[in-house]
């Protein structure tokens, strides 16, 4: 029996009140999907924490999926009465281990998704000296017309030619190691973006061995962004040392950046903080027209390895910042992996899968439902249209009594036929004719039929397939670029 207290007690909620209801046809986003699918505890059921085995066929092999859902409510008790205040919208998380993980929330598909650039083997002998996991974060980038470039950027790349020499067995710091290269929308606010690469990132690290020591860089907006991630990361298990590095870190106070007051602290976990700054205020030169911008102060707890204050100040220009603290000797990256091999543990680690270089990529877009959802006889059927962003498919779907829950449908609808952002599409102009997905706990075997008089449709990238027959066949799905041909004209999609 729950005893409340006057202690905000904050629970995982993830069901609603049992009522059998058939619904009307509705145009709305996928979050009301989810309140209306949430019916019946004895048809459909949200558990906390449901690991649902989702397989998908990957390049010839089975890829494992996970499925999750989440809902944070806070149950403040008031003058005896208990009210209810949500904190968390709810979600619906897709996860795979290699690929990255895509959230269902407010009519919105987030993706974070890991595109392997570099992959150093391993020879099979255990190292010496714990893993490491890199995260380099990049700032704003304006070109000459004012506009916002996405992907990694020069300074990123140039970490990774320095990283790159722990894969030699002739280094002396010979060990295994991950660079994630973030590219992020970084005109945007960054806290949705800040949860995706750490969930991303706790996803990697909690199917290691041991747990990694973790090396964050981030210049710029980006600087803001990595001291944010830390707060994420600061106390998870598989964390042993965690080093921070802050360039010319600069907050957009008008969209919401918050210049950090200190360094963040949790068991488990040991935390060191570095930070550099040109004395130099920085702003984005029109970017953000007429807002203003908060940088070059110090930071408590981001000591340089208790160097002192002065050496905070770095030789550069706010532009150049990262390219020259990377190539630096005395003070840049070389220094900082002095210190961070300096508080490595030494041992014998076994290689755990490959290392190598990584981009992820972080982005958002609105998923949009029109469809009328009827239940009777222990099944739920779902007719409409399911589009995101600019691709779209009809959808006609089956869930027996045995089913999971309605807005997997929908996830695996997405998943299979219309993720988009360098990941899957069939084409927003092929016509589906059904789709059919039957869901048990034991996984999911969908099945989509694609009117077209002839042609065949296949999507490959990255070592990853996709591919239909005409008329009507399976479709298997993985994750990579896009590219594709219908009825024997190449087509090209890039996001």
């Amino acid at each position: 029996m729950l005893k409340l207290t006057s202690i905000i007690a904050t629970l995982i909620f993830l069901t609603m009140q049992p009522r059998l209801v058939s619904a009307s046809p509705f145009s709305n986003s996928l979050e009301d999907i989810f309140f209306n699918a949430s019916i019946s505890n004895s048809l459909i059921n949200l558990s906390d924490n449901r690991q649902s085995s989702v397989q998908f066929i990957d390049d010839g092999s089975t890829g494992n999926w996970s499925l999750e859902s989440e809902h944070e409510i806070i149950l403040i008790p008031f003058d005896g009465l208990v009210i209810p205040i949500e904190t968390k919208k709810p979600a619906l998380i897709l996860t795979h281990k290699d690929r990255g993980r895509f959230v269902f929330t407010e009519g919105k598909m987030r993706s974070t998704t890991r595109t392997p650039v570099i992959k150093a083997t391993s020879s099979g002998d255990p190292y010496n000296y714990r893993p490491t996991l890199f995260i380099t974060i990049p700032g704003s980038e304006i070109d000459d017309n004012g506009n916002f470039n996405r992907g990694t950027q020069p300074w990123q790349n140039a970490a990774q030619g320095v990283i790159a020499e722990l894969a030699r067995s002739s280094n002396s710091r010979h060990s295994q190691y991950k660079h994630f290269a973030v590219d992020w929308d970084s005109d945007e606010t960054n806290r949705g973006q800040v949860e995706d690469v750490s969930g991303l990132v706790k996803d990697f690290l909690k199917n290691r061995i041991d747990a990694w020591d973790v090396v964050i860089i981030g210049h710029s907006r980006g600087g803001i962004f990595a001291h944010d991630l830390t707060k994420e990361l600061v106390g998870f298990s598989k964390v042993k040392n965690l080093h921070t590095f802050l360039l010319d870190p600069t907050a957009a106070i008008p969209i919401g950046d918050l210049y950090p007051l200190n360094l963040h602290h949790a068991s488990v976990t040991n935390e060191f903080g570095s930070l550099f700054y040109d004395g130099n205020l920085f702003d984005f030169n029109g970017a953000f027209p007429g807002i203003g911008t908060q940088s070059d102060l110090p930071i408590s707890g981001y000591n340089n390895y208790n160097r002192g204050s002065t050496d905070v100040l770095f030789p550069s220009t706010h532009k150049t910042f990262g390219s020259d603290w990377v190539t630096g000797t005395n003070v840049g990256m070389s220094r900082a992996l002095d210190d961070i091999w300096a508080r490595k543990d030494i041992g014998s680690f076994l290689p755990d899968g490959d290392s190598g270089y990584e981009s992820v990529r972080v982005s958002a877009d609105e998923i949009i439902i029109d469809a009328s959802i009827e239940i009777a006889d222990g099944n739920l059927t779902i007719d409409g249209i399911l589009k995101l962003g600019d691709a779209q498919a009809s959808i006609n779907a089956l869930i027996g009594a045995d089913g999971v829950d309605i807005a997997a449908t929908v996830l695996v609808a997405s998943a299979q036929l219309v993720i988009r952002d360098n990941h899957i599409a069939v084409a927003s102009n092929t016509i589906i004719a059904s789709y059919r997905s039957d869901i048990s706990l034991s996984g999911i075997d969908a099945q989509a039929d694609i009117l077209l008089a002839e042609g065949s449709v296949s999507i490959s990238s990255g070592g990853v397939n996709v591919s239909a027959s005409f008329p009507g066949s399976s479709i298997s799905v993985g994750s990579g670029g896009v590219s594709f041909n219908i009825g024997g004209v190449k087509f090209g999609v890039s996001f």
